[in-house]
């Protein structure tokens, strides 16, 4: 993709995201293709379900540029606060499960 296309295919997605998710989650774009989903009051397991809903759902999203149908790849680094935690560190984290996530293939997820 071309840069302008990935990022009109990062606005769909974003825009795919905000009316899935609830008023208290955040959504924050990490990299120029990566989000970063924080699900305040929600367990490792809520955070499994919904990731494993979010790699359904976008991946049968449909999004397309000019007419080509584009296929969106979910891999899913899952984590949880725990007390102490900065958000760096809470990051950094999941950035670690999401490595260990990519490590497997696409469509993957990760607990640490």
């Amino acid at each position: 993709l071309t840069p302008l296309a990935r990022n009109e295919l990062m606005r769909q997605v974003a825009a795919d995201l905000e009316r899935r998710v609830r008023v208290s989650d955040v959504i924050g774009l990490t990299d120029v293709d990566r989000f970063t989903l924080l699900l305040p009051d929600t367990n490792l397991e809520g955070c499994h379900a919904f990731a494993s809903r979010m790699v359904v759902a976008l991946e049968t999203a449909g999004f397309n540029q000019l007419g080509h149908q584009l296929r969106v790849v979910v891999i899913s680094g899952i984590t949880s606060a725990v007390d102490g935690d900065s958000l760096e560190t809470l990051l950094s984290r999941a950035k670690q499960a999401r490595d260990a996530a990519q490590a497997k293939g696409a469509c993957c997820e990760a607990l640490v």
